[in-house]
């Protein structure tokens, strides 16, 4: 298809297909009720390339035909080559400018939606980091809490058997840890050794205590004298200890 605008010369070209260069060509330009209103020659250029141009002054569709001829005078067609066609649309320049003006007023609108999602994805990663720093903080703030725990323990006597009981339990910032995990006690004499081992208790009560009870009596410890309890209790994934001094009640 040719595609001109109104007034502009146009190019018509044609290509025999055997190259040959003796031919006569010429062009037979209708509007759209089939109406000749041009005829231009077109000139051998090489090789069997025809060419010339057209000049149509007002919008709208029209179509070429070519012809070629075996004499100078165009009174003969050569039978040897079929005509051939072409459509040509004469357009309106403003209609065009105005495509081109909509596509690139479209190219904007899609250029600035790209940019509203990279702003948005800009936004949604300012707010995961933001919300990381948060959780850093909220960690660090809970390690701290943490840091600043405290194991401690009480003893007495059991005045219906009468037998001695330990409670253990972990504080921090002077509030009792409700759920620990475990708890182990290790009786030590002043010098480091193992005197007795309480074991390990995984069942703290309600409140969070740890109880254990006297060992048995083969176990060599002295009434009135004071042991160093090595406690270590265990919440979440961290170990917490202290050692206490604990005195034989019983």
């Amino acid at each position: 298809m040719i595609i001109g605008n109104p007034g502009v010369p146009f190019l018509l070209d044609l290509q025999l297909y055997d190259g040959f260069v003796g031919a006569y060509v010429k062009a037979y330009i209708r509007n759209s009720v089939g109406t000749v209103f041009q005829t231009p020659i077109l000139t051998h250029v090489g090789k069997g390339l025809y060419t010339g141009t057209g000049n149509i002054p007002a919008i709208g569709n029209n179509t070429v035909q070519y012809i070629v001829y075996s004499d100078p005078g165009f009174l003969n067609e050569d039978i040897k080559y079929i005509i051939s066609e072409e459509p040509i649309k004469i357009q309106d320049p403003l209609a065009t400018q105005s495509s081109v003006n909509n596509v690139q007023t479209t190219a904007d609108n899609i250029q600035t939606s790209v940019n509203n999602v990279q702003t948005s994805v800009d936004d949604v990663s300012d707010q995961i980091v933001t919300l990381s720093t948060h959780i850093e903080d909220l960690l660090a703030a809970l390690d701290n809490q943490l840091e600043n725990s405290c194991v401690s323990m009480t003893t007495g006597i059991i005045t219906t058997t009468g037998t001695q009981e330990i409670l253990a339990w972990l504080e921090v910032n002077s509030i009792i840890i409700m759920n620990p995990v475990s708890c182990s006690i290790i009786l030590q004499d002043g010098s480091g050794n193992t005197i007795y081992n309480f074991g390990t208790n995984n069942t703290p009560l309600a409140n969070g205590f740890f109880r254990y009870t006297q060992p048995g009596a083969n176990v060599a410890l002295v009434k009135g004298h004071t042991y160093l309890a090595v406690i270590s209790i265990v919440h979440g994934v961290k170990t917490y200890s202290a050692i206490r001094a604990l005195t034989v009640l019983f």
